[in-house]
């Protein structure tokens, strides 16, 4: 009985070392609060004020962080930052990593290129807003490349073709 027990404390404490070492790797320096990075997290943050909701790939007790597939060469991408803002807003963190590949950046919510990238979010939330109570598609801005792989071509009047 006592070697079974030795046993199975020796695998919990392997699998143990295992986990401790993987997230380190990854860059998970705290508690987990929440995960979706394999797609089945099951929470959904909400601020109803603003509309919005998401599923940040990692929840941890002071930050979220998102994981992106693509390189980049210099900064973070605007969409990706804009997305983050919108994280910190709906999940209430102060800070957000956001991890490509190849670079890694922190926002704090105080910076002032985060907090600009926030009333960015508030005003495109407003802006969807009044379209749908006025009944009016938000303006477009096409690009050849979107138009051509966007579904509604056919019917839009700003489409290029």
């Amino acid at each position: 009985m006592l070697t079974l027990a030795l046993v199975a404390f020796t695998i919990g404490a392997l699998y143990y070392l295992k986990l401790r070492r993987d997230r380190r790797k990854i860059g998970i320096t705290s508690w987990i609060v929440d995960q979706d990075l394999d797609g089945r997290g099951a929470t959904v943050y909400r601020n109803n004020d603003l509309g919005l909701s998401c599923k940040p790939d990692v929840v941890e007790r002071g930050k979220t962080v998102e994981y992106k597939s693509a390189t980049v060469k210099g900064n973070a991408r605007h969409g990706d930052v804009l997305y983050v803002a919108a994280q910190m807003l709906v999940v209430g963190k102060k800070e957000a990593d956001l991890r490509y590949p190849n670079k890694s950046f922190t926002f704090r919510k105080d910076n002032p290129k985060m907090q600009r990238a926030m009333q960015s979010v508030r005003s495109i939330m407003g802006q969807m807003r009044k379209a749908l109570l006025l009944r009016q598609s938000p303006r477009a801005t096409p690009t050849p490349g979107k138009c051509r792989v966007c579904r509604f071509r056919n019917e839009c009047q700003e489409a290029i073709r």
